[in-house]
């Protein structure tokens, strides 16, 4: 527990996308607790990263008023956003937008929570140590939030991949990824699939259009034009197929991919190696440390993933 002061945390993208505001009578109850000066409870973080509590650290900062913090135990990013998945749903009051993405987050963080505790699967791996597969990953889901939500399996893989789908438009266009989720900006599941698909100008111009005209004609529109494109590619990728051998492209290679991520990862690692010795961590800021290590786990889950395949592709 810290003492009292104005902390100032780490404010991370993901976990904002996930956390639901206070509705805004309980946002005004708890702008008067803090005035009164109330016992609330600390603001929980983890790694100098704000995972509960955003309202209450908007509010002290705009009040300039010192508070105080909880460490939290978790061990993997992982662990913290299937924390703040749980704690969203269970706590109520969720949107329609926010209730399919914080499903769908926990769903990803259960499949991932299984592959950081049994990165390696065998034939030697004891029945109770076994990682479950992606359908019992919807069974926990399920299971953890059946009390709250009344949801079948099939659509707890649907929300998987609308969270999937909000969280590469955020990648692109992070303001209107928001404004979905806030509820601005209301399209169907299939196009929110469809418009992740598109670029960040793309994104920006059907957004402006829906604000302009409050209709999602552009993005059927855009939908149409790319089923011809597809359609176009497929027939000139057909009559290539009837073209003398010396135009066509070269056959393909199934281990070119492999082999030339076997010649890239001895770099990686020799770049980790000379980061760890000649650099004085201690002195380097908080928001490089923590970019660096964001990108480590997500190296790591990649890894994780590659591996397993790899590991059932030799017991097949």
């Amino acid at each position: 527990m810290s003492e009292f002061l104005l902390h100032n945390l780490i404010l991370d993208e993901e976990l904002l996308r996930i956390y639901q505001p206070l509705p805004e009578p309980q946002y005004e109850e708890v702008v008067d607790k803090i005035l009164n000066r109330e016992t609330l409870p600390p603001l929980l973080v983890w790694n100098h990263m704000l995972i509960d509590g955003f309202d209450e650290y908007k509010i002290y900062h705009e009040l300039s008023l010192p508070f105080i913090v909880k460490e939290a135990s978790f061990h993997t990013r992982t662990e913290v956003i299937e924390y703040l998945c749980e704690r969203m749903i269970t706590r109520g009051f969720l949107t329609d937008e926010r209730t399919r993405y914080c499903v769908g987050k926990l769903y990803h963080a259960e499949k991932n929570i299984l592959l950081e505790k049994f990165p390696v699967q065998n034939q030697y791996t004891p029945e109770e140590y076994r990682r479950k597969d992606t359908h019992s990953s919807r069974h926990v889901v399920h299971q953890k939030i059946k009390d709250y939500l009344q949801v079948s399996l099939g659509t707890i893989y649907k929300y998987g991949t609308y969270a999937d789908a909000v969280d590469e438009i955020c990648s692109k266009a992070p303001a209107i990824g928001m404004a979905l989720l806030n509820g601005e900006f209301a399209i169907s599941h299939n196009n929110t699939l469809e418009l992740c698909r598109l670029s960040g100008e793309e994104i920006q111009v059907i957004y402006n259009h829906f604000k302009l005209h409050n209709n999602n004609h552009l993005l059927h529109s855009e939908m149409m034009r790319r089923v011809n494109l597809d359609k176009a590619r497929v027939k000139k990728e057909t009559q290539n197929l009837s073209a003398p051998e010396i135009k066509k492209m070269p056959k393909y290679d199934p281990d070119a991919e492999i082999s030339s991520l076997s010649l890239t990862i001895p770099t990686w690692i020799s770049s980790i190696k000379r980061t760890a010795t000649i650099t004085d961590l201690s002195k380097a800021s908080t928001g490089a440390l923590y970019k660096l290590e964001k990108q480590l786990i997500a190296l790591r889950d990649e890894i994780n993933t590659l591996q397993q395949e790899i590991q059932e592709e030799y017991h097949e």
